[in-house]
C-alpha cells in the first residue's frame, strides 16, 4: 500500500494535488481496510497539512472522522472545509457545509465557544462569537 502514500507525497509536492487526493485517498482506504484506522487518518491528516487550500480534503476527512465518532475532529474539519470554500467565493458550496456545521454542532460535544464564524444575512456579512455556555445558536 506504500507505493500510494509515496505517489501521493511526491504529486503533492510538484503541485498535482488531485492526483495526491486520489493517492492518499487510496492509501488511507487500504490501510483502514486492513485494520489500521490510526494510519489512514495519520495519511488523510498529512494529506490536508500538505494541501491547506482543498477543501475536498477536509471534507473526506471529515466525514471518515464522523463515521468513526470523532466528532470533535470532524467538526473542525467541516469549519475548515467551510473557510476555505468561502475564501474562494464557492457562496453555495459553503452554505451548504454550514447547514452541516449548524445540525453537527448542535448535537456534537463540542463547546465552541469563543469561535469566530461569518455568515451572510440578508445580504450583508457579519461576524459573530458563538457562545453556547450563554444560550445563542452556534453557527459559521
Amino acid at each position: 500500500y506504500s507505493i500510494h502514500l509515496k505517489m501521493g507525497q511526491i504529486r503533492a509536492a510538484q503541485g498535482f494535488i488531485t492526483d495526491a487526493r486520489t493517492s492518499f485517498v487510496t492509501y488511507a482506504g487500504k490501510v483502514q481496510a486492513a485494520g489500521d484506522i490510526d494510519e489512514a487518518f495519520r495519511a488523510l491528516i498529512e494529506f490536508v497539512s500538505l494541501a491547506p487550500d482543498d477543501h475536498e480534503a477536509c471534507m473526506v476527512l471529515a466525514a471518515q472522522l464522523e463515521q468513526n465518532g470523532r466528532t470533535d475532529e470532524a467538526l473542525s474539519q467541516y469549519i475548515g472545509a467551510y473557510r476555505i470554500m468561502s475564501r474562494q467565493g464557492l457562496g453555495a458550496l459553503a452554505e451548504q457545509v454550514a447547514a452541516q456545521i449548524r445540525t453537527r454542532s448542535s448535537i456534537g460535544n463540542r463547546s465552541l465557544a469563543g469561535r469566530r464564524f461569518v455568515r451572510k444575512v440578508g445580504g450583508r456579512t457579519t461576524k459573530r462569537t458563538s457562545r453556547r455556555s450563554s444560550g445563542l445558536s452556534t453557527y459559521p
